[in-house]
């Protein structure tokens, strides 16, 4: 039984990250591009249009790391970084 009530969790992601990267699961890259070209034809202005797609990229690079993500994102929610360990 873990001490530490966070413990559990980062135990938890491990195993689950381990079997996402054993199984090869990662983010779907094809629904991001619909996503971007949805938000090319409704957003007008090019500075937003610019903002958007940085974070959209960001999202996209977190969920292609697949396992990798989970495992840090319960590392962080182990040292007591909840918030951005329930992001990741």
């Amino acid at each position: 039984m873990p001490k530490n009530k966070r413990s559990t969790p980062f135990i938890l992601s491990i195993l689950s990250g381990t079997l996402l990267m054993i199984s090869g699961t990662s983010g779907s890259i094809g629904v991001y591009g619909t996503i971007l070209s949805l938000l090319a034809s409704y957003v007008e202005s090019d500075l937003a249009l610019l903002t958007l797609r940085v974070v959209a990229f960001a999202l996209i690079f977190i969920a292609s790391l697949g396992g990798v993500s989970v495992i840090f994102g319960g590392y962080l929610i182990h040292k007591s970084q909840v918030r951005m360990g329930k992001f990741i």
